[in-house]
Formats: C-alpha cells, structure tokens, sequence
C-alpha cells in the first residue's frame, strides 16, 4: 500500500511538473499595418500560460528597439506617438513577459513599421457677411488624442484591452457638468464596417466608452434637448462594429464648441468673441449661431449676451439665462451663422487636420437632412459619389437628391440635383441640362433627400477625394 501511494503521489509530482512546465507564451504582436508618423498609437500584449500575471519589458538591444516616442509599460502596453525623424523605417525588436521565476519567461519578436506619410493639416478662411446668413461647417479637426483597437463590444459601449487607456488627462471625456470636461470627445473609427462613422462619447470608464449610435453627435438632439452640456445616449439600432484580435480600430478626438469658436467677452477666455453680440431684450441685434437637422425642424438659435456675458439660447425664459458656452459642435456639422444688418462682417479661422477616413453618414426613409460632405478640398457633382445607398434613376421622383446652397439665387436657396443611371447628374425639372460641374466648396452644407423606397437607416460614404500616401 505504501509503494502505492508512493507511486501515486510521484505521478502527481511529475504532472504537476508538467502543467508548470507548459509554454508560457505572448499570445500576439503589433499588426504589419504600418502605423504614422506623429499620430498616437496603442497596443496590448496579451499571454497566456503564466500562473502569476507577467511584466514586460523590451529585452533587445539597440538598433532592435522600439520607434522613438512609443513606450511599452510594465502591463504589457505600448503606447506613445512616433516622433522618428526617419519616418518610413522599420523597427524590429523583442518583448519578454515574466512573473519573477515562477514560469518561465515568454518571448515574442515584433515588426512596427512607421509610415512616412502624416495627415495633412490646413486652415480654413471663413467670411461671415454683414445682413447675411451663411450655411457652413468645419471639415477639419483637432489631433485625436488616443487610438486603440475594439477588444470587446455590448450594445453601444466599446472596451479596449489598455487597462489604463482613459486616465490621468483622459480621466472624463464627456463634457461639464456629466463630467469633468468643458469641451465633448467623439469617436471616429478608422477599420472596419464602421469606418469613417463620427459618434459622441457619452460616458467612459478607464477601459471603455460609451457612445451616441443614434448618430445625435452629428445631428442636433444634443441642441434641442434643453440640456446644454449633455449629449444623450440610447442602444443601437445600427452598430456592427468588430472586436477582439482583429478587431476595428479607432480614434478619439475632441470637439468644438460655441465659445472655443466663437469666442466670449468672459474673463479669461482663450478666444475673444469673433461676433456681436447683445442683450436678451436687444436680440434682433445680436448675431446668431443656429443648428438644424432637417428643413422641417424649426432651427435653434443662440447668441452671445453681453449682459450675462456668455452664449444663451435665443428666447430662454429661465432666470438666470442657461450658459450654453459648452454646447457641441460636432466635428463635419452643419450649422449657420447671422450676422445681422449694421454688424460687422465677421472672419474666422480654422485650423486642423483633413479627414483619413471616408466618412460615413447616417440616413433614414423619406426624410431630408442637412449635411456636408466632410471633405477640405472643392467637389463637384461629378465627383461626389455616396455610394450603393444613394437612390440614382433615371426619372427624377423615383431618385434620391442632393441639394447645393446658390447663393446667387434671390433668396438664396437649395437646388435640387438628382443622378440618373448613366452618373449624370440633372435638376429636379423638366428639360435639365447636365449639372456635373456644380461646384461643392470646402465647408459647404448640402441637403440630402431620401426615398421611401431607398433604404431605412442607410448610410451614405463618400470616397476620400484625396491620397494621403502621396
């Protein structure tokens, strides 16, 4: 009996040996993609094997070394922004993950190649004529501030592998008063279904956030809600976004809003109010920013009043006035601006960097929204194409149709174009000639019609009328 369980506990010896003695090993590596130059990036390693949980370290020596301004932390994460001036190179070196002897030590030899080719940034002129109302919106953004791929998704809230991802600096990014932030955070994803879709963050843990697939970020719920700092969120009805270890990528940038714009008189503001403003009970003299999402919908309208000394809704009956200084202005929105007869005209300026994603727009059934093409750079109807979802025909009814603001027209207004079977596209009457060359310029609102017949809850994309590789 004794040699028995002599013999059996040598068996539970020699398997416990083997179970401790299987592979340790890190489960994945930075993908071939090339990553860009002085754009943030953001990689997880992940293991498996490993009883205690393994710290990482670079284990090669220079010139196997990670590209300069990316780290990779003790948790197994690189994140920086590749600052090399030799952009184009590619960077081999080796990671080792170990749990201080317990297991061995796992290796994983990884290739980060960084691209030569960085996002073009701009400026843009803006001219805001006296007794004029002008449709405008901003095609350039801010630098994003984080990218990551998804690892996991529920309903409408996206999660990251980075266990620290939104912290420190990135702690909220929802803006005041839901969070400690004055200014709104988007999501732009850059792979995937989903590409080149902009929504409104909307709560975010360290790992997650929480987004507005309603597509309301783009649109004017957040302007109509009567809650000015709070842009609300619900479920899905379209989100078909990939996760895991091919999952879709993405980027968060921060947004505009009235005063980071516009400016105000307030003590302390970074920006100096750009236009006139007045008092509540003088409003017919004021300048006005409005929002709307469809002709149908009444705009909102706000104005800076120099008795409150911030931006307020135009016939707010509250008292006190609601500061509306942090109201969104979604990135690609449309929007107005009035300036009123006697006021100055006005100039603005507006620096950023263009689109590196075609951007994705969100339509429904019989409906007419206000829109942009998203894009920098003059268009033409020839060479806007939205893609599969957008209605062509040869018989104007049974087309979708895309209206271009004329201002020469007295009052201005949108003309109505549609694209029949042949790309051609003609006015909505009889005996049109080819309208092809009607131009779209840079920071231009267009007005899209949709069928009843053309797909509910379509989305229209546009191709990017440029070549970041060049």
């Amino acid at each position: 009996m004794c040699r028995k369980l002599t013999h059996f506990f040598s068996l539970l010896v020699l398997a416990l040996s083997a179970l401790s003695a299987q592979a340790q090993s890190i489960t994945n590596a930075p993908a071939a993609t090339p990553i860009l130059l002085d754009e943030p990036y953001t990689f997880t390693f992940t293991t498996s094997g490993f009883t205690q949980t393994p710290t990482f370290l670079v284990t090669s020596t220079s010139p196997n070394v990670l590209p300069p301004g990316l780290n990779l932390s003790s948790a197994g994460v690189i994140t920086g922004t590749p600052s090399s001036a030799d952009g184009g190179t590619t960077y081999t070196f080796t990671v080792t993950a170990s749990d201080n002897g317990v297991d061995n030590p796992a290796t994983q030899s990884c290739t980060i190649s960084v691209a030569l080719a960085t996002i073009p940034q701009g400026v843009m002129m803006y001219t805001f004529t006296t007794a004029t109302s002008t449709y405008v919106s901003f095609p350039l953004t801010a630098q994003p501030v984080y990218s990551d791929q998804v690892s996991s998704v529920s309903s409408n809230t996206i999660t990251v592998a980075n266990a620290s991802a939104f912290t420190g600096a990135l702690t909220s990014l929802v803006e005041a008063p839901t969070g400690t932030s004055t200014i709104p955070y988007y999501v732009v994803f850059t792979s995937g279904a989903q590409a080149g879709r902009v929504l409104a963050v909307t709560a975010n843990t360290a790992t997650s956030l929480t987004l507005d697939t309603t597509d309301n970020g783009a649109g004017t719920a957040e302007f109509l809600s009567g809650n000015p700092d709070k842009i609300t969120s619900s479920a899905p009805t379209t989100f078909n976004v990939a996760a895991g270890a091919s999952g879709d990528t993405f980027e968060v940038l921060p947004g505009d809003t009235l005063s980071t714009v516009f400016g105000s008189n307030a003590s302390g503001s970074a920006t100096p109010l750009i236009l006139t403003g007045n008092t509540a009970a003088n409003l017919r003299f004021a300048d006005l920013v409005s929002f709307r999402k469809t002709p149908s919908v009444a705009a909102v309208s706000y104005f800076y009043n120099t008795a409150d000394n911030y931006w307020e809704r135009s016939g707010d009956k509250n008292s006190p006035h609601t500061n509306f200084n942090n109201l969104p202005i979604p990135p690609f929105s449309p929007f107005q601006v009035t300036v009123r007869n006697g006021n100055p005209t006005a100039m603005l300026s507006v620096s950023g960097r263009v689109a590196d994603v075609a951007l994705l727009t969100r339509t429904t059934a019989q409906s007419t929204t206000f829109n942009t093409t998203g894009y920098a750079t003059d268009l033409t109807l020839g060479t806007l194409d939205l893609g599969p979802n957008f209605a062509t025909n040869n018989t104007a009814r049974f087309a979708d149709s895309l209206g271009v603001y004329d201002v020469s027209k007295n009052p201005p207004r949108f003309d109505a174009y549609y694209e029949n079977a042949s790309s051609t596209w003609l006015l909505n009457e009889a005996n049109s000639p080819t309208f092809n060359n009607i131009p779209i310029t840079a920071g231009s609102v267009i007005e899209i019609k949709k069928l009843s017949g053309s797909g509910a809850a379509s989305f229209l994309q546009s191709a990017l009328p440029y070549n970041l590789n060049q």
